[in-house]
């Protein structure tokens, strides 16, 4: 089975119509829509925005089904100019961009205490899809001089 962590339902409109079989329930006071999806078992939940609610849903789901595989999509924004808008990506290797305590430590941004690192590699899969680093955060901005800023940052070019 594999499970579908979506944030908005807005974000799913063109997969919810290729679902067969439909069954919705609640999950974590969270909708989830059981059904097949090109003849796979799939548990797709709307997790609404954010890494908290994101992981909540997708614990949710590791909890209540047996799943192979967990898949998260949607909109996301972009500060790296070559990320096009309809495109899919692989998540090579992340870093959680907006976890920054360089003021009270010296430490790059990003730095988890007690990992040795702060990009993370992913589970590799075989898919022919442009590989690229993703740092997630939950503050959305689209202020050029912010932009600029992280781009700027010798921590992405890793």
């Amino acid at each position: 089975m594999i499970g579908i962590v979506v944030a908005l339902e807005k974000e799913a409109v063109a997969v919810l119509p290729l679902i067969n079989k439909k069954k919705e329930k609640l999950l974590a006071g969270k909708k989830v829509i059981e059904g097949k999806l090109f003849n796979k078992d799939i548990a797709l939940i709307f997790s609404g925005i954010g890494k908290v609610s994101a992981a909540l849903s997708t614990q949710a789901l590791i909890d209540n089904y047996n799943l192979d595989y967990v898949f998260n999509f949607g909109s996301v924004g972009a500060v790296n100019q070559k990320i096009k808008v309809n495109q899919f990506y692989l998540i090579d290797k992340c870093m959680q961009f907006d976890f920054d305590v360089r003021e009270i430590d010296d430490v790059p941004l990003g730095y988890i205490q007690d990992y040795d690192r702060v990009f993370f590699e992913t589970t590799p899969i075989n898919a022919k899809l442009d590989k690229v680093v993703l740092g997630t955060s939950d503050k959305f901005t689209s202020k050029k001089e912010i932009i600029e800023e992280y781009n700027s940052k010798k921590v992405l070019k890793k």
